[in-house]
């Protein structure tokens, strides 16, 4: 494997990452173990097999898993509405609070954006399912999948509802016990007091810098899972294997080829070559396409300061697992890694050089720092703004409180834990950068008005598909 090491760490240093684990098992062991660079630049320390990283958005193959194994034992279907488990569920569109199902969340079919505004929270489960109501979605129920962190959260919840019992707690008794991953958690605070875990950084303005942690609270249910390289290799050969894991069977064979099947068609530009046509879809947790032929079933994870990947190729008979320690987008450097190593299990010794064709897509990669900004409402820029009158308390139904307020640098706006300038533009409207939203970090548009009672109102450009986020004041600047 010299000549992929080599090829790794030219990736590496390409794309900015500071460190890599990476394993390729079948479903009875571990074929392969790579791991190169250092989980902390400061003190020059390795990334090691043990080494723990945030699997984010890998997470929700294990909430797919959870809900596969409630089924087995009647606890509940997928078929049958959620609101069957969880009275507290709510959502907008009638249609979908009334018929949505498990099966209809875990293939981002709700009609939903994805309103990542929402978390991180400290709510209650069921106030969160409450909120899911005020949230207005951009399609119609069933009619296009779109990736939904808020309703993977949902769907952890629901089970809890369902069974009695935490979704923590189940995560942890169901999987990670029998599996022996003992280095796995749910918490990235948890997993920071670590001694072995990677630094999460961003290349950004031509350099390398350590992110801040960024806790999933509230959203652990789609990507909240920390763990190890040698924990990751368990939970792959358990899916490979279809629910084995070391002769004891634990979610059915039924459920698993469900979570591994196409549910719901989707589009994967820019990620299509003519060995990966654009022909697949979600499964439950999971996407599913195929690679020369063969089927390839995965997710990949990404969240501040760490990027993921899992991998079963059934016909292969093979799983790979890949996780670094650089902020987002990883696609081009892990599919650079993933390709030639698929190639290989193939038997194809001759295949061109994928290096500048994943590079050329990489490119076309949607960017992590994006601005609303040519969304703003002109005719804000001539409003009236009077500045005692908009600081204090705002809420919505759905996003919480947020607050306004003045220092020595101008407006503030104080958005679930993130300080945020407030940069005039004229009249009311205003602009904030970097407001952090998932992988996001956006500059929006953000504007005061009156509403009918003379009621001051903020309004937030979160999700541009949708209608603004409207905040109403509820107290003043001294409560």
């Amino acid at each position: 494997m010299k000549a992929f090491e080599e090829k790794a760490a030219a990736a590496m240093e390409r794309y900015h990452v500071p460190g890599v684990a990476l394993a390729v098992t079948d479903k009875d062991q571990v074929l392969y173990e790579y791991t190169a660079g250092v989980r902390d630049r400061e003190k020059d320390l390795p990334v090691m097999p043990e080494t723990r990283f945030v699997m984010a958005s890998c997470t929700k193959s294990m909430t797919s898993a959870l809900v596969g194994l409630l089924a087995d034992r009647g606890v509940v279907d997928l078929d049958t509405p959620v609101r069957t488990y969880a009275k507290d569920f709510d959502m907008f569109d009638p249609a979908a609070r009334e018929g949505i199902t498990f099966r209809d969340i875990l293939c981002h079919r709700s009609g939903l954006g994805a309103h990542d505004g929402m978390w991180p929270s400290g709510l209650d489960h069921r106030e969160f399912l409450r909120r899911l109501g005020h949230l207005k979605p951009n399609l119609p129920f069933r009619y296009r999948p779109q990736y939904s962190n808020v309703m993977f959260t949902a769907a952890g919840y629901i089970c809890e509802q369902a069974a009695g019992r935490p979704w923590k707690a189940m995560i942890e008794e169901e999987f990670f016990k029998p599996l022996g991953m003992a280095g796995a958690g749910l918490s990235a605070k948890a997993m920071g007091k670590m001694e072995d875990h990677a630094i999460g950084y961003e290349w950004r303005d031509g350099k390398l810098s350590p992110m801040p942690e960024w806790e999933m609270e509230g959203a652990e249910p789609a990507a909240g899972l920390c763990a190890s390289l040698r924990d990751m290799e368990k939970w792959i050969r358990f899916q490979l294997a279809d629910g084995v894991f070391e002769g004891r069977r634990i979610v059915s064979e039924k459920q698993m080829k469900q979570m591994h099947a196409p549910q719901m068609a989707r589009a994967f530009a820019p990620w299509v070559f003519d060995e990966l046509p654009d022909v697949g879809g979600y499964g439950l947790g999971w996407v599913v396409r195929t690679y020369r032929g063969q089927v390839m079933i995965y997710h990949h994870g990404e969240i501040e300061g760490y990027c993921s990947l899992q991998v079963l190729l059934p016909g292969l008979d093979r799983a790979v697992v890949m996780m670094a320690n650089k902020h987002s987008s990883c696609h081009g450097f892990f599919y650079t890694l993933l390709f030639p190593l698929i190639d290989r299990m193939m038997g194809i010794e001759d295949a061109p050089s994928w290096d500048e064709r994943i590079w050329r897509q990489a490119e076309k990669v949607a960017p992590v720092y994006v601005s609303h900004l040519e969304k703003a409402p002109k005719d804000r820029l001539d409003a009236p703004f009077e500045k005692a009158a908009f600081l204090g308390d705002y809420v919505d139904e759905a996003y919480g409180a947020v607050h306004v307020r003045e220092d020595s640098r101008g407006l503030i706006l104080d958005f679930h834990g993130q300080a945020l300038p407030m940069e005039p533009l004229g009249g009311s409207l205003f602009k904030v950068e970097d407001l952090k939203e998932d992988t996001l970090f956006l500059t929006l548009p953000v504007w005061f008005e009156k509403g009918d009672r003379e009621e001051p109102k903020l309004s937030i450009l979160l999700e541009p598909l949708t209608d603004p986020v409207v905040f109403r004041k509820i107290s003043g600047e001294n409560g």
